[in-house]
């Protein structure tokens, strides 16, 4: 990543990370939560209530056919919650996503609980991968804690009330 994008990433907000993993069924996306890649070490996420593409698939990306994978690594509070700094890791992604998407990202990771009483030592990695249906043809970072996947319909037009 180059000085400008960190600037731009830092500017237009880091949200959160979270720790989701979503299948596409009937055009919809039923939340699955996927445990961690070293269960050792990092608490087991659980997905927000309103977890669904529509709602953390920002409309102006669905618009805009964005797709992509955005890759944070965060960390846990005590209090379970995802916690910054949050950083993009631009070495495992192909391309830079959308400020969208890394918003959209760290928004769901915000909104996700941690199952934990102590705060998580050391950094946790999402891999958060947006796609417009038909859905299966992004690959997941290869180091990962937490895999998400958000599909959405491309005409799904998604709720009025998530802000990114």
């Amino acid at each position: 990543m180059t000085a400008n994008a960190l600037v731009a990433f830092l500017r237009f907000g880091a949200i959160g990370a979270l720790i989701i993993t979503a299948s596409a069924t009937s055009g919809c996306i039923s939340g699955k939560v996927l445990p961690p890649a070293d269960q050792a070490t990092a608490p087991r996420m659980v997905a927000p209530t309103a977890a669904s593409s529509s709602t953390y698939y920002p409309d102006a990306s669905r618009r805009a056919n964005e797709t992509g994978l955005v890759v944070l690594h965060f960390s846990v509070a005590k209090n379970g919650k995802a916690e910054g700094p949050f950083l993009m890791d631009d070495k495992a992604m192909a391309t830079a996503p959308s400020v969208r998407l890394i918003n959209a990202a760290e928004l769901y990771l915000r909104h996700a609980d941690f199952e934990t009483n102590t705060r998580h030592q050391g950094l946790l990695t999402a891999s958060v991968i947006f796609e417009l249906e038909p859905c299966g043809s992004l690959k997941h970072a290869p180091i990962h804690d937490y895999a998400i996947n958000l599909c959405r319909d491309r005409s799904d037009p998604g709720p009025a009330n998530v802000h990114y």
